[in-house]
């Protein structure tokens, strides 16, 4: 009997250690993940600074304010991309930064204690029609020709309400977020 109980408890070891196995082995899974990406010249070589661009509206008179949503100054300006790769086609290009609060599709004044009752409206596209918000919800296209792009834009110093606006120095800081089509 004493070699039916070795037997019997050998037996039963083996099937423990069997069935951990298979336990440790169900809990594992695999996955093969295939990773594709083509690698294109798409991009070009700004014409600014990494510091960025001044754009100065030089000084504008009290005066020269009329109403809601009218510009006092006015001033056009461009940035350049050059050496475009082969890939690069064109351009879209929004904006990003603090909305006013009177009127949130324009840029507030970050100036504390600066001029009240005027922001910063940014128009871009071939005409500089097209408002680009504080959001980034809103969009200019530039084609790319001969491996270069010109994107004008025009800064406007805008009242935002019936009230007139009060004098200071004004501010605002605005990311144009270029993307490469």
């Amino acid at each position: 009997m004493p070699s039916t109980k070795k037997f019997s408890a050998a037996f039963l070891m083996n099937i423990i250690i069997a069935c951990a196995a298979t336990d440790v082995y169900a809990a594992t899974d695999t996955a093969k993940i295939n990773v594709t990406a083509t690698v294109v010249d798409n991009t070009c070589t700004p014409g600014w600074s990494a510091s960025g661009i001044n754009v100065s509206l030089g000084r504008a008179s009290l005066r020269d304010f009329t109403g809601t949503d009218k510009p006092g100054a006015t001033k056009p300006f461009h940035l350049d991309l050059e050496g475009c790769g082969a890939g690069a086609k064109s351009v879209t290009v929004t904006a990003d930064g603090t909305p006013d609060g009177t009127n949130q599709t324009l840029f507030a004044n970050s100036t504390r204690s600066g001029a009240a009752g005027v922001a910063l409206g940014l128009y871009g596209g071939s005409t500089q029609t097209t408002q680009l918000l504080p959001n980034g919800s809103s969009s200019v296209d530039y084609a790319i020709v001969d491996s270069k792009v010109r994107m004008d834009f025009t800064a406007k110093l805008i009242q935002t309400s019936a009230t007139a606006p009060t004098a200071g120095d004004f501010s605002s800081i605005v990311t144009l977020n270029v993307a490469y089509n």
